[in-house]
Order: C-alpha cells, then structure tokens, then sequence
C-alpha cells in the first residue's frame, strides 16, 4: 500500500490515490476495507461513476446487493453508454433473485458491446437458472468464441454438458478450463465427477486428491471421493471421507435432510 499512501499523505484531495488502496484491499481479501477507501474516494469526487462501480463490486463481495445495486445505477447515470455498468447491474439484479432484471441488464451490455465475453458467460449463468440450457449454451458459445480461453464459460458449459449428461465434452471443456488456469480447484471437481459417471475411477480419485490439496476444508471434494473408496470396496477410507464431509458442513448429513448431496455415481 506504500506507495498511495505517500500518494495520499502528498495529496489527500487526491480520490484516485484513495480509490486504488480501495483495490488493493480488495486484491489483498480485506472487502471492508476496500470500502471505507471507495467512500473517501466518492467523498472526494462523487462525479467520478469508477469510484461507484468500484464500491458496487466490493458490495457484491460483501453479499449486500442492495447498495450495489444503488452504486451501479449511479454509475451508469454518470457514464451513461458503457457496457460493464449494465453487466455489474445484471449481476447485482442476480444476487436478489430478479432473473428477469439480471437478463435485460446483460442484453443492454451485450447491445452496447457485443464482445463483451464476461455478459455473455453471465446471462448463460442466468438462463441456467431459469432451467433454458438452450439459451444458456448458446451464450457461452458465444463467450467461448470471443475468448477460446475463458475459463469459467468452460466450466460452466461443462456443467451443462454434465446436466445432459454428455460426459466426453463435459470433460473436454473442464480439460481446457485447467490448461487456462492450473489448479482450478471448481474444474478438478468437475472433472472428478463426470469422470466417475463414465466408470473412471482412478482418474477421478486424482482429481478429487488434487481438490482436497488446493483446498482441505472442502467438504463435497471429500464426500464425493468417498464413493471412490466405496468402488474400490476400501471401507476404512470410506467411512473417513465422510466423516470429515459431515465435520466440514453439518448440513452435508446421510439422511436426506436439507443440503444432503449424494456421491456422484449414487442415483439422483
């Protein structure tokens, strides 16, 4: 942070300064931080809608979609035109629920910027929820097209892929997903899963030995590889992938209640 702060201490009328030790917080997993910094910034500059669409995003790291929603429109109604305020929009009309908001949002960022990748993966993301895997697919081709690389257009379009249960192509995309990004903890899972729907087991075991070495409180990469265990008839493994599932998230239980996930090659 030294060098903004030498920048604020030179000038603290400055709101630029304040704005990127906002981002930095953010980079450094301080949210609320980053806040306080964007408020001092508008303070400073309330003309300035990067200051607004900053703050907006850190309320949605802050699951507070009401304020981001205030500071996207306002945003938007001080740079009227500009595609991403209509894409953070939609995410912010996501995080309440208004699917229908979310998608118009992202058609108007789409109309002002058809290359605009990221409101493509969104608005896939939204007509995931609302059950049209039609539409969904067909938005992240299109990101997938602009950006060959786009990670999470991958493994989304691999979910969906998995959801119809075309486990080759799913694997192919969460393939490609870590060859963007190694160590992609969401796409090794993935990958597990569809791999053990197709028999694999030994190659899912890897996958979901690798989940639990980026990230060893997470409770479903240890419920799902016990089913591996179960495959392989080692009882001991088994009841012990389980055990740490239910210590990690209670909510993760065997007795059907609320959040119970099966394995992924137990019936649904």
């Amino acid at each position: 942070m030294s060098e903004y702060d030498e920048a604020i201490r030179i000038d603290p009328t400055y709101g630029m300064s304040f704005n990127n030790r906002g981002a930095l917080w953010n980079r450094a997993g301080e949210p609320r931080k980053a806040v306080s910094e964007f408020n001092k910034a508008i303070g400073l500059d309330a003309s300035n809608a990067m200051f607004y669409q900053n703050r907006g995003a850190t309320w949605i790291k802050l699951n507070n979609p009401d304020m981001a929603l205030a500071d996207f429109s306002e945003a938007i109604r001080l740079a009227p035109g500009k595609s991403e305020g209509h894409q953070m929009l939609a995410i912010a009309w996501d995080k309440k629920g208004d699917l229908e908001k979310a998608i118009a949002e992202n058609d108007e960022a789409i109309r002002l910027d058809p290359q605009n990748f990221q409101a493509l993966q969104n608005r896939g993301a939204v007509w995931k929820k609302r059950k049209d895997l039609g539409k969904s697919m067909a938005d992240y081709d299109a990101a997938i097209k602009i950006f060959p690389g786009f990670p999470m257009a991958l493994l989304n379009r691999g979910y969906n892929f998995y959801e119809l249960r075309d486990y080759d192509r799913a694997i192919a995309d969460f393939d490609l997903a870590l060859r963007r990004v190694p160590g992609f903890s969401d796409a090794h899972l993935a990958r597990a899963n569809a791999l053990m729907m197709k028999g694999d087991h030994d190659r899912a075991l890897v996958d979901y030995n690798e989940v639990i070495r980026l990230q060893p409180s997470n409770a479903l990469a240890h419920l799902y590889r016990s089913g591996v265990w179960r495959k392989k008839g080692d009882t001991k493994r088994y009841n012990a992938d389980r055990a740490e599932a239910f210590r990690l998230d209670p909510q993760l239980n065997p007795h059907g209640d609320s959040g119970w996930m099966k394995s992924p090659e137990e019936p649904r």
